[in-house]
Order: structure tokens, then C-alpha cells, then sequence
């Protein structure tokens, strides 16, 4: 972004990431892809709560 439209709107930087387990990856990869299958347009949300309900991924956090 040029430097006023940044000064104006600010940094829109915005990080997501959660946890899965050495263990769980293979899980964690069937999950994903059956999303990916359901809705190609998932958002991190759906795949977090995803892999937390399936017990793959732990300790969600995001960061704006």
C-alpha cells in the first residue's frame, strides 16, 4: 500500500494459526481436505472449529 492510503486506513495485517499435533497431521489433512470438498470457500473459522471438534488442533489464536 502507498504511504496515505496506509496513514488513512491503517495496517490491515491480520494473522491466523492454531496447533495440530505431530500425530494428528494425517488426520488433520482428511479434515482439511473434506472441507476444501464441502466448500471450496471456507474461512479460517470453519476449518479451526473443524480440526478442534475433530480433536486435531488445539490453542487457536489470531492477531489484527
Amino acid at each position: 500500500m502507498g504511504a496515505a492510503v496506509e496513514e488513512f486506513f491503517g495496517d490491515f495485517d491480520h494473522e491466523f494459526g492454531l496447533t495440530i499435533p505431530a500425530e494428528k497431521v494425517a488426520e488433520a489433512l482428511v479434515e482439511i481436505l473434506a472441507l476444501l470438498f464441502a466448500n471450496p470457500e471456507f474461512h479460517f473459522s470453519d476449518l479451526a472449529k473443524r480440526l478442534e471438534e475433530a480433536g486435531c488442533a488445539k490453542d487457536r489464536w489470531v492477531w489484527t
